[in-house]
């Protein structure tokens, strides 16, 4: 997939687009037992294939995280939150899934 890196102004990160997905890398560590969500004040900070730009909008009132609290251990399992391109070829599965938070093997 062809992805798009563009700058963002969060802390100088770096934001991948792909399609209808976007990716944020903010540049700055989290703050411990805080609350973070989206907030874009300009018009057309995206734009869709034909040149429709995005209204200003927040996602603080829909979607956010919490960062869990400084010496907190995180005792929730990950859990998966999509599956998307899954392909069934006898005996293998093949395609994407996303986590609530970052998983490895084993």
């Amino acid at each position: 997939e062809d992805l798009t890196p563009t700058p963002s102004s969060a802390a100088g990160g770096h934001t991948f687009i792909s399609g209808r997905h976007v990716s944020i890398f903010p540049n700055a560590e989290l703050l411990p037992d805080s609350k973070y969500w989206l907030h874009v004040s300009s018009e057309g900070v995206f734009k869709d294939l034909t040149g429709n730009p995005t209204m200003p909008f927040s996602t603080g009132s829909t979607w956010r995280i919490r960062t869990m609290g400084s010496g907190t251990r995180d005792l929730r399992p990950p859990e998966v939150v999509y599956a998307g391109r899954i392909v069934w070829q006898a005996p293998l599965a093949q395609g994407y899934l996303y986590f609530t938070e970052e998983v490895r093997a084993g």
